[in-house]
């Protein structure tokens, strides 16, 4: 291999575990932003009162969207770290001799089409929406829209994060 692609190959793999980090700091957020709501429910005297108030039904909503976006930039991220393990992957294959067998291109760009990744991520999501289900549930016994939110939201994460990573270097 020449000396340009191995820089190649090299800069592209920092680059992966610089997307990662960026992922994780993702996901890192999204715990954070559900603790720190938490904390400042269960800190207020009026707690029962505030999370049975219609209105906030509304906060909620706006939580469980924060919580899919979030895990939807994180699957673009993945898209992203799936593009460049896909190019080495093809070096690998183009250049056999200089990588070794089996590579971690080889290894890992199975994982990348078969929704590994992906499937964990949107488990992940609806985990973490799974304290605004029981608040959602809890709080308004009546309102019919409970009823409709929790299974839409549930299908939509599942929808939006259960894609298969297309690898753009096939033919």
């Amino acid at each position: 291999m020449n000396e340009s692609l191995r820089q190649y190959v090299l800069q592209t793999r920092q680059e992966i575990d610089t997307e990662k980090q960026q992922r994780d700091s993702l996901l890192n957020f999204a715990i954070a932003v559900l603790g720190a709501l938490g904390f400042g429910l269960l800190q207020n005297d009026n707690f029962t009162t505030l999370v049975a108030h219609p209105s906030a039904f509304w906060i909620y909503v706006a939580i469980l969207i924060i919580i899919t976006s979030l895990f939807w930039v994180r699957h673009k991220k993945l898209q992203q770290i799936a593009d460049r393990w896909f190019v080495l992957h093809k070096i690998a294959v183009a250049n056999p001799e200089d990588f070794p067998h089996p590579s971690l291109e080889a290894l890992v760009c199975p994982n990348l089409t078969n929704w590994t990744y992906t499937i964990k991520d949107a488990v992940l999501s609806v985990a973490l929406a799974t304290p605004i289900y029981a608040l959602v549930w809890i709080s308004h016994p009546c309102f019919s829209l409970r009823n409709l939110i929790i299974p839409v939201h549930a299908i939509m994460s599942f929808g939006l994060l259960v894609r298969r990573l297309k690898n753009k270097t096939e033919d």
